[in-house]
């Protein structure tokens, strides 16, 4: 019984001396007219014409990359349509620049290089 206890408490130190994925270190990041911020229980991508992401809170690995799915909206006219897509991004070593991808379809992949803070302009875009 005793070596029971023994290695179950072992376990939890280990446990707690790996190296933890940490979450963005600012709250809102942006890029021209395009900005990442905290929106219900994660993040929101918006200022794209016509769409926006919501994103669930982002988890860096040690390396600065995370790769997670995200719903994609956007305006059809009638209202929005979603559709669940992939997302990949990676955070340079200084927390600097936050890069952003996602493919729409085969042909279309969208890219943004994020910096710290809000955006700085707005895009007017006509969807009505």
């Amino acid at each position: 019984m005793k070596k029971v206890h023994a290695f179950f408490i072992l376990g939890l130190m280990l446990a707690g001396c790996r190296v933890k994925d940490k979450v963005l270190p600012l709250d809102v990041w942006s890029q021209d007219c395009v900005e990442l911020a905290p929106y219900e229980n994660g993040y929101r991508l918006s200022g794209m014409c016509c769409s926006h992401l919501t994103l669930p809170q982002l988890n860096v690995n040690k390396k600065g990359i995370f790769i997670t799915d995200a719903v994609y909206s956007s305006f059809t006219g009638a209202g929005f349509a979603d559709t669940t897509l992939r997302v990949t991004g990676h955070m340079s070593e200084a927390d600097s620049v936050l890069t952003i991808a996602y493919a729409l379809d085969t042909l279309s992949i969208q890219k943004f290089r994020l910096k710290p803070g809000p955006r700085k302009k707005v895009c007017e875009c006509f969807c009505d």
